[in-house]
C-alpha cells in the first residue's frame, strides 16, 4: 500500500514539469508543483464503493489547501485517479479555472448514491464464510462488513438500510433482462424503494399475464383422469416448456429470457416454436393468433423483437476520420475548446477537427459531465467508415454550444452524435516540435498539439463551413498552416 502511493506521488512529481501557457507571448513555460509527503496522497481506481474514503481523504489532502494552486490541485487529481477513473478529465489541459470543473465532473460520475449503496450491500452480501479457526477470515469479515455500514451512515441511509436489504437482495433474484428493466425504469441515482420494486413486478406479471394469453393451449373443459390415479388430472401439455423441459410456459423461460434481444429469434426457430405466439403446436405460417409486436406492431412475438433494426432502415452518416491515418504519424488538427454546460458555463476541451466527417461527434463521458439532457433517435443512426463500412451505431444525439474564450461574442450551435470515444489519440506518437521555427510566435488553437493526449469531440462538415469565411480567416481567428488552427484560443492563465 505505502509503495502503490509513493508510486503515485513519484509520477506526479515527475511530471511536475507540466507546460503552460505563458500569459503574454502563449509560449510554454514550466510548473513546478508543490511536493506532497510521500504518504499523503490518496489513490482511487473507480469502485463505488471506494468513493466516500477517497474523496473525503482527497479534499483534506489537496481540495482544501489554500498554498497550492487550482493547477496543481488538478495535476494530483490526475496522479490520484488509476486506470479507467481518469477518463472523465483526461482531455483537459493543466490550468487554475479547470480545476474546479475537473473536480465537480469527478463527483458528478463517481458521487452516484444508488451505486454506492448497492455495492456496500452487495459487499456485505458477497462476504465468504469464515472457517472455524481462521482468525484472519474473521477479522476480515467485521472490517468489511463495519466499514461498508459506515459508509451507508454518512449516506444517511442507517434508517432505511433494512429495506434496501430487502430491495438488493429481491433484485438479485430477478432475471437479467427484469433486473436491467427495472433499472431504468428508475429516475437517475435514486436508490429504489420497495415499493418501487413491488409495482414494477406487478407491472411485469400483468403484462407476461396479457401476453401468455395469446399461445396458451386450450385446455379441455371436463378433467382428463389417469388411469391408474384417477384422483388427481393431468397437466396441461403447454405448462412444458419448449426450450428447457421445465414446468413453465415459454413466455418465462430463463433460457429465453436471459438471451440478448437480437439472438432470442434465431433460438425460438432452432427449437421450431412459433414466433408470433410461441406455441410449440404450430408452424408460425398456421398462426391464428391476431396479436401483433407491441413494439413495432410486426407478426413476431413481442419478446422476440429486436431492439436495433436492420441496417437498411438506419441512417447513414459518414466519419472518414480513420485509425490507420496515425501510422504515417501526421499531425491532425486539435483545438482547444469551450461547451458549455447546462447552467451555460464554459467546460474547456480537446477537440479534433476533421471536415471528412459529416458530422460531429462527442464523448458520451462530457455529456454526462456538462450535464446536458440527450435526445433519443427514433432509429439508430450508422455511422460508417472507410469503403462504406458500418462501424458502429448511434441512438442519442445532443446539442450543444461551442465558443472561444478569446472571441466569447461568437457562438457556434449544433447537434453531436454521443459515442463512447470521438477518436483515439492524438498524435499516435509524441511528436518534438522544438526546431519548427515557422510556428514561433503564433498563438495555437492547441499549444499542446505535440504531446499524445484524447479527444472528446470531433468537429466535422457540419461545423466546418460555418467557422470558415474564406482564405484563413474563421469565426474565431486565423487558420493556420500545418493542421494548427486558431479556432478557439487556449486559457492562458497559470
Amino acid at each position: 500500500e505505502k509503495r502503490d502511493q509513493t508510486t503515485i506521488i513519484n509520477t506526479a512529481n515527475a511530471q511536475a514539469q507540466a507546460m503552460v501557457m505563458h500569459p503574454l507571448t502563449s509560449q510554454p513555460i514550466q510548473m513546478k508543483l508543490a511536493k506532497l509527503p510521500e504518504t499523503e496522497l490518496p489513490k482511487y481506481s473507480g469502485k463505488y464503493e471506494d468513493w466516500l474514503t477517497f474523496s473525503d481523504r482527497f479534499q483534506h489532502t489537496i481540495h482544501n489547501r489554500k498554498d497550492l494552486s487550482g493547477a496543481e490541485k488538478l495535476k494530483y487529481l490526475q496522479a490520484a485517479l488509476q486506470g479507467g477513473s481518469g477518463r472523465v478529465i483526461e482531455s483537459l489541459s493543466i490550468t487554475d479555472t479547470n480545476y474546479i470543473p475537473a473536480w465537480d465532473a469527478v463527483k458528478a460520475k463517481y458521487h452516484h448514491e444508488r451505486e454506492i449503496v448497492f455495492n456496500h450491500l452487495d459487499r456485505i452480501l458477497d462476504q465468504a464464510c469464515v472457517t472455524q479457526g481462521s482468525l484472519v477470515a474473521l477479522e476480515k469479515l467485521k472490517s468489511d462488513c463495519n466499514n461498508s455500514f459506515t459508509a451507508l451512515k454518512a449516506l444517511k441511509r442507517e434508517h432505511s438500510l433494512g429495506e434496501d436489504f430487502i430491495v438488493k437482495i429481491m433484485m438479485r433474484k430477478l432475471d437479467a433482462e427484469t433486473r436491467k428493466e427495472f433499472k431504468k425504469s428508475l429516475p437517475d441515482r435514486e436508490v429504489p424503494s420497495l415499493k418501487s420494486l413491488n409495482e414494477f413486478i406487478d407491472k411485469v406479471v400483468a403484462d407476461h399475464a396479457t401476453e401468455s394469453s395469446e399461445f396458451q393451449t386450450t385446455v379441455p373443459s371436463h378433467r382428463q383422469y389417469d388411469s391408474k390415479t384417477s384422483s388427481k388430472p393431468t397437466r396441461p401439455v403447454a405448462s412444458k416448456c419448449s426450450f428447457c423441459q421445465g414446468e413453465h410456459y415459454n413466455y418465462s423461460c430463463k433460457r429465453l429470457l436471459d438471451k440478448p434481444a437480437g439472438e432470442r429469434l434465431a433460438f425460438v426457430k432452432e427449437t421450431k416454436v412459433c414466433t408470433n405466439c410461441l406455441s410449440p403446436t404450430h408452424a408460425t405460417k398456421d398462426c391464428h393468433s391476431k396479436k401483433l409486436c407491441k413494439k413495432c406492431s410486426k407478426n413476431h412475438h413481442t419478446l422476440l423483437h429486436k431492439d436495433i433494426p436492420d441496417s437498411a432502415n438506419k441512417p447513414k452518416v459518414q466519419a472518414n476520420t480513420a485509425q490507420t491515418a496515425n501510422s504515417s504519424h501526421t499531425i491532425l488538427a486539435t483545438a482547444m475548446v469551450q461547451v458549455k454546460n447546462k447552467y451555460g458555463q464554459d467546460w474547456e476541451c480537446r477537440a479534433l477537427i476533421d471536415n471528412g466527417s459529416t458530422h460531429t461527434f462527442i464523448n458520451s463521458s462530457l455529456v454526462t459531465t456538462l450535464g446536458l439532457k440527450k435526445t433519443l433517435l427514433p432509429n439508430l443512426m450508422e455511422v460508417k467508415g472507410l469503403a462504406d463500412t458500418p462501424i458502429l451505431s448511434i441512438s442519442h444525439t445532443v446539442n450543444i454550444s461551442l465558443t472561444s474564450e478569446h472571441y466569447p461574442e461568437t457562438v457556434v450551435q449544433t447537434t453531436a452524435l454521443i459515442v463512447d470515444k470521438a477518436s483515439g489519440l492524438h498524435p499516435s506518437v509524441p511528436v518534438t516540435p522544438q526546431d519548427w521555427k515557422h510556428i514561433n510566435g503564433l498563438t495555437l488553437a492547441d499549444p499542446t498539439f505535440y504531446k499524445t493526449r484524447g479527444v472528446s469531440l470531433l468537429i466535422g462538415a457540419d461545423l466546418y463551413p460555418r467557422i470558415m469565411h474564406g482564405g484563413k480567416s474563421t469565426s474565431f481567428g486565423k487558420f493556420q498552416v500545418h493542421g494548427l488552427q486558431e479556432i478557439f484560443k487556449p486559457r492562458s492563465k497559470v
